[in-house]
């Protein structure tokens, strides 16, 4: 008898492709192409700093008077097309390049001596007559190399030196940069000393909350910018977002952050975590009040979140977000750029909204500043959750610097 040969029905045909179909998803999402590309990367930069790190500290070593360069000059491993030959300049035709710091600036080369290790590459050193010689024969630049991603090479020195460069990874984000001693948490920084680098990003102030007891929140940009904490108890410090954070009962507790002139820039970046434990009320991030401060972060009584600030004409502003929830961290950003005349509101990474500004003034009187009140306790709106990461910067920080902020401390 002949046998006949069974072949798949319709149906067992769609069950086996949805089983691929799922484990498919199930590869993807374990083993994310995307994410280990730029681990790829990541761990190169890694590489790359680390020799850049061991050739510098070589250099040292073999000279007396060592120059490392120009203070207060970002030197960037990108080319400014519009140099040739040995000619430098402030890099001012590279496009995408984040406003440095004021009294800072970068500086460039052409193409052609971009990898030189002969002092006319983009790391300002001779290395070419060294008794040791150095790990490279030519200098790295970052795998991605633009300015518009944020991922190149940087150099900051003085009588010591800092070198770092951006990462992408979630993991190196978080296991690298988190832990080289220094306080960009984008950033793989090596050196001699990152305090230079606290400089050149244009960090003025930062709480971390990390103490985890007393009655002061150390200010770890250097610039002493004490936090004392007021009416607030041994229990407010718990958990956070990274490490420990300072919990806000919405009564009378908040953090007094003075009145230093650091924290009076003309443009400016604040920054915060946040996680709320009731809705419905105003209640405020951060403060510093009236048309020469940075105004007012908060949460609404619409639950939005919200950046109010006075203008030089005394005119009231604001910029708003769509509706929150409690127990969920955030992470709140504002930017004014003065020479832009722009003010942005960030959530989560992200731009939510946006004035042209032409009015604001900052930096013409020194006021005092506060985490988790209005500008002065009188008023009230005290803020009921926890805060956590709040930083202050003495520029404009770009989109692609706050998106890679907040991936760094999600």
């Amino acid at each position: 008898m002949k046998r006949l040969k069974r072949g798949f029905t319709l149906i067992e045909l769609l069950v086996v492709m949805g089983i691929i179909a799922i484990i498919s998803a199930v590869v993807v999402v374990v083993i994310n192409p995307i994410e280990i590309l730029r681990e790829g990367r990541d761990a190169r930069r890694i590489a790359e700093v680390g020799t850049l790190n061991r050739a510098i500290n070589l250099y040292l070593v073999q000279n007396s008077n060592p120059d490392l360069g120009v203070e207060k000059t970002i030197y960037i491993s990108l080319p400014d097309p519009s140099l040739s030959g040995n000619a430098t300049n402030n890099c001012s035709t590279v496009t995408g390049l984040p406003k440095p710091p004021p009294n800072w600036s970068y500086r460039c080369v052409s193409r052609d001596n971009l990898q030189k290790i002969d002092g006319k590459g983009w790391l300002p050193l001779d290395f070419i007559n060294l008794a040791i010689q150095p790990p490279i024969s030519n200098l790295p630049i970052d795998p991605v190399n633009t300015a518009e991603s944020g991922n190149y090479y940087a150099y900051v020195a003085s009588n010591q030196f800092a070198v770092t460069a951006a990462l992408e990874s979630e993991k190196r984000l978080k296991l690298t940069a988190a832990a080289d001693g220094g306080t960009d948490r984008t950033r793989i920084e090596m050196g001699s000393d990152l305090a230079l680098w606290t400089k050149a990003s244009g960090l003025v102030g930062y709480w971390n909350f990390d103490e985890g007891s007393g009655t002061t929140a150390n200010d770890s940009s250097g610039n002493t910018n004490t936090g004392t904490l007021t009416n607030m108890e041994l229990t407010d410090w718990v958990d956070g977002k990274q490490n420990k954070a300072l919990s806000f009962d919405g009564v009378n507790e908040y953090v007094s952050l003075g009145s230093n002139a650091s924290l009076a820039p003309t443009d400016i970046t604040v920054e915060a975590w946040f996680k709320l434990n009731t809705l419905g009320v105003n209640q405020v991030i951060t403060s510093q009040w009236w048309w020469s401060a940075w105004g007012r972060l908060r949460v609404t009584s619409g639950n939005a979140l919200e950046w109010t600030w006075v203008d030089s004409l005394e005119v009231a502003h604001s910029l708003t977000s769509s509706p929150l929830s409690t127990g969920v961290w955030y992470h709140a950003a504002i930017t004014f750029n003065k020479s832009a005349t722009t003010a942005k509101l960030y959530l989560d990474g992200q731009e939510v909204d946006f004035e042209a500004a032409p009015n604001i003034e900052r930096g013409l009187a020194v006021l005092n500043a506060y985490i988790g009140v209005r500008e002065e306790a009188t008023f009230g709106e005290y803020f009921n959750g926890a805060i956590d990461e709040v930083r202050v910067y003495n520029r404009a920080l770009s989109a692609s610097e706050i998106s890679s902020l907040y991936s760094a401390t999600r």
